[in-house]
């Protein structure tokens, strides 16, 4: 589990809590919840920070202590605590748009979400595309070329055909 501040936006400030799922994410405050994984349109980080825990980082440094002596206190105390904060900008399909600050890790998460997201989204396109290209009605005119091997429609100005990837000759 993980948290971003929301700074700004049209969503509530404070803390959210943030629990990933498999190829998602799920933000919640209060009785407010918003699954990212199927809402987010856009993710953009704006700036990155390094901070230092001073818990973490004594922490660390025992643990370094009690394993190697002095130096590795010394190397856990330097060490340990180091995390990157990502400042970034989200925008939802409803509409909605804040700005947020959480780690590296989570805002990597985040990123997986989107990507997956993107994913699905692309995958039923093709699939709406391929079936209604496949068997086109008789007497219509094509308003893209359509490839000579697997008869999907294809950009005038692509080399390759995107569906089969055969090479396209005018």
């Amino acid at each position: 589990m993980a948290n971003i501040q929301v700074l700004g936006g049209s969503l509530e400030t404070g803390n959210w809590r943030v629990e990933f799922a498999y190829q998602s994410a799920y933000m919640s405050r209060g009785t407010k919840s918003i699954n990212l994984g199927a809402w987010m349109i856009e993710l953009i980080p704006l700036t990155g920070r390094n901070t230092k825990s001073i818990l973490r980082s004594t922490g660390w440094g025992l643990v370094g202590g009690a394993l190697i002596g002095p130096i590795g206190a010394l190397a856990g105390t330097l060490k340990g605590g180091n995390d990157v904060e990502i400042t970034f900008s989200c925008v939802l399909e409803d509409g909605n748009e804040f700005v947020g600050v959480t780690d590296s890790a989570s805002f990597g998460r985040l990123q997986g979400a989107l990507g997956a997201r993107r994913s699905r989204q692309s995958s039923s396109v093709h699939t709406q595309q391929t079936t209604a290209t496949a068997a086109p009605r008789p007497g219509a005119i094509p308003s893209r070329p359509s490839c000579a091997q697997c008869k999907s429609e294809y950009d005038p100005d692509a080399y390759r055909c995107p569906t089969c990837g055969a090479k396209i000759y005018d």
